[in-house]
Protein backbone atom coordinates (compact mmCIF):
# COMPACT_ATOMS: atom_id res chain seq x y z
CA UNK A 1 0.00 0.00 0.00
CA UNK A 2 1.47 3.35 -1.04
CA UNK A 3 1.52 6.33 1.35
CA UNK A 4 -1.06 8.11 -0.83
CA UNK A 5 -3.48 5.15 -0.81
CA UNK A 6 -2.93 4.72 2.93
CA UNK A 7 -3.87 8.40 3.44
CA UNK A 8 -6.96 8.01 1.26
CA UNK A 9 -8.03 4.98 3.29
CA UNK A 10 -7.58 6.88 6.54
CA UNK A 11 -9.68 9.79 5.24
CA UNK A 12 -12.47 7.44 4.20
CA UNK A 13 -12.37 5.68 7.59
CA UNK A 14 -12.55 9.03 9.37
CA UNK A 15 -15.51 9.99 7.20
CA UNK A 16 -17.27 6.76 8.09
CA UNK A 17 -16.61 7.37 11.78
CA UNK A 18 -18.41 10.72 11.68
CA UNK A 19 -21.26 9.40 9.56
CA UNK A 20 -20.39 11.16 6.31
CA UNK A 21 -18.11 10.66 3.35
CA UNK A 22 -14.82 12.52 3.39
CA UNK A 23 -15.58 13.95 -0.03
CA UNK A 24 -18.90 15.42 1.14
CA UNK A 25 -17.63 17.22 4.25
CA UNK A 26 -14.28 17.71 5.85
CA UNK A 27 -13.98 18.79 9.46
CA UNK A 28 -11.78 21.79 10.14
CA UNK A 29 -8.39 20.78 11.44
CA UNK A 30 -7.92 22.42 14.81
CA UNK A 31 -4.43 22.70 16.22
CA UNK A 32 -3.98 20.71 19.43
CA UNK A 33 -3.69 22.90 22.51
CA UNK A 34 -0.12 23.09 23.81
CA UNK A 35 0.28 21.18 27.09
CA UNK A 36 1.25 24.35 28.97
CA UNK A 37 -2.13 25.90 28.08
CA UNK A 38 -4.23 22.92 29.15
CA UNK A 39 -5.90 22.64 32.57
CA UNK A 40 -5.63 26.32 33.49
CA UNK A 41 -8.53 27.59 35.64
CA UNK A 42 -9.03 30.59 33.32
CA UNK A 43 -9.57 28.50 30.17
CA UNK A 44 -12.76 28.96 28.18
CA UNK A 45 -13.91 25.56 26.94
CA UNK A 46 -16.66 24.94 24.42
CA UNK A 47 -18.33 21.56 23.97
CA UNK A 48 -21.14 20.47 21.71
CA UNK A 49 -23.94 18.47 23.30
CA UNK A 50 -25.23 15.34 21.57
CA UNK A 51 -28.00 17.44 20.00
CA UNK A 52 -25.41 19.94 18.71
CA UNK A 53 -26.15 22.66 21.26
CA UNK A 54 -23.00 24.53 22.28
CA UNK A 55 -22.00 24.98 25.92
CA UNK A 56 -19.30 27.34 27.17
CA UNK A 57 -17.74 26.20 30.45
CA UNK A 58 -20.78 23.96 30.97
CA UNK A 59 -23.29 26.79 30.38
CA UNK A 60 -25.62 26.05 27.47
CA UNK A 61 -25.72 28.82 24.85
CA UNK A 62 -28.26 29.12 22.05
CA UNK A 63 -26.71 29.17 18.60
CA UNK A 64 -28.34 32.55 17.93
CA UNK A 65 -26.45 34.02 20.92
CA UNK A 66 -23.11 32.26 20.53
CA UNK A 67 -21.41 35.13 18.67
CA UNK A 68 -22.64 37.65 21.25
CA UNK A 69 -21.46 35.43 24.11
CA UNK A 70 -18.03 34.99 22.55
CA UNK A 71 -17.77 38.75 22.07
CA UNK A 72 -18.75 39.34 25.71
CA UNK A 73 -16.21 36.81 26.97
CA UNK A 74 -13.28 37.71 24.73
CA UNK A 75 -13.95 41.41 24.05
CA UNK A 76 -11.67 42.68 26.83
CA UNK A 77 -9.60 39.58 27.40
CA UNK A 78 -5.95 39.96 26.43
CA UNK A 79 -5.70 36.25 25.59
CA UNK A 80 -8.23 35.28 22.95
CA UNK A 81 -8.08 31.50 23.05
CA UNK A 82 -11.07 29.16 22.94
CA UNK A 83 -10.54 25.48 23.68
CA UNK A 84 -12.94 23.09 21.99
CA UNK A 85 -13.45 19.46 22.79
CA UNK A 86 -14.79 17.49 19.87
CA UNK A 87 -15.88 13.94 19.33
CA UNK A 88 -16.81 11.71 16.42
CA UNK A 89 -20.47 12.37 17.23
CA UNK A 90 -20.15 16.13 16.59
CA UNK A 91 -21.54 17.29 13.27
CA UNK A 92 -18.93 18.77 10.97
CA UNK A 93 -21.08 21.81 10.19
CA UNK A 94 -21.46 22.56 13.93
CA UNK A 95 -17.69 22.48 14.46
CA UNK A 96 -17.21 24.73 11.42
CA UNK A 97 -19.86 27.11 12.72
CA UNK A 98 -18.12 27.46 16.09
CA UNK A 99 -14.75 28.07 14.45
CA UNK A 100 -16.21 30.69 12.09
CA UNK A 101 -17.98 32.55 14.92
CA UNK A 102 -14.84 32.49 17.07
CA UNK A 103 -12.64 33.77 14.25
CA UNK A 104 -15.08 36.67 13.66
CA UNK A 105 -14.29 37.72 17.24
CA UNK A 106 -10.54 37.36 16.70
CA UNK A 107 -10.43 34.24 18.84
CA UNK A 108 -7.99 31.40 18.18
CA UNK A 109 -9.53 27.92 18.56
CA UNK A 110 -7.52 24.98 19.87
CA UNK A 111 -8.60 21.37 20.13
CA UNK A 112 -8.48 20.08 23.66
CA UNK A 113 -8.30 16.38 24.48
CA UNK A 114 -11.37 15.33 26.47
CA UNK A 115 -9.24 14.09 29.38
CA UNK A 116 -7.51 17.51 29.62
CA UNK A 117 -10.76 19.45 30.15
CA UNK A 118 -11.42 19.09 33.84
CA UNK A 119 -14.06 21.65 34.70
Amino acid sequence: MTPRSRLASMILLLGAAVGTTAAAQQAPTLPMAPKELQNRPTNIILRLAKDGTPAINNQTVEWARLGVELQAIFGRRPEKILFMTTSAEDKVQDVRRVVALAKKQGVQVFALPRNASSE
